[in-house]
């Protein structure tokens, strides 16, 4: 019998290879601006970030995309969380660089968060990001993305990797 660990991954084998059969969607060259949402998680060796389980973010998105790979800028912004009632809001600019492959896209990713609390105010430290994400084309110009990301504090960690930790996303995109 399969643990949850392991059916999450297998699953994820499963849709990252039937996705690569689309190739076809993939993203083109040129700009992309984009808004979505991201569904975050009480990471277990992440202490410095407020989020729990099922908190969402929303974002909005700039990318930059040549033929092997993108630039990605992005500012998410969480007004509720439900893990503490004292938040009354977190920012997190974050910059990615990602490559890609027909449909698929892996890279990292620097983010910084700013809490503001009912006392006071402060940037966390610069933590990091893993990212595998595909695209949907869903027209010419339009894109829709939805992505696994992994949030880390040291790069000497980044191996206690635990299913558990990642969080989601999903973004429409505009080609302009």
């Amino acid at each position: 019998m399969l643990n949850r660990k392991q059916y999450l991954l297998i699953m994820m084998a499963i849709i990252c290879l039937g996705l690569c059969a689309f190739g076809s969607l993939e993203a083109k060259d040129g700009r992309y601006l984009g808004f979505g949402g991201r569904r975050h998680v009480n990471h277990s060796e992440f202490l410095e970030l407020p989020f729990g389980d099922d908190d969402m973010s929303y974002f909005i998105a700039y990318e930059l995309h040549d033929l092997s790979g993108l630039w990605r800028i992005a500012l998410n912004y969480t007004s509720s969380i439900e893990a503490t009632d004292s938040v009354d809001y977190v920012l997190t600019p974050e910059v990615d660089l990602l490559v890609k492959d027909k449909m698929l896209m892996g890279g990292v990713g620097m983010l910084k968060s700013y809490i503001k609390d009912e006392i006071s105010s402060d940037w966390t430290t610069t933590y990091w990001q893993l990212i595998l994400a595909a695209n949907f084309g869903m027209s010419q110009s339009v894109m829709l993305d939805v992505g696994a990301y992994y949030l880390f504090e040291e790069w000497k960690k980044v191996d206690e990797f635990d299913v558990d930790d990642l969080e989601y996303a999903a973004s429409l995109k505009f080609s302009f």
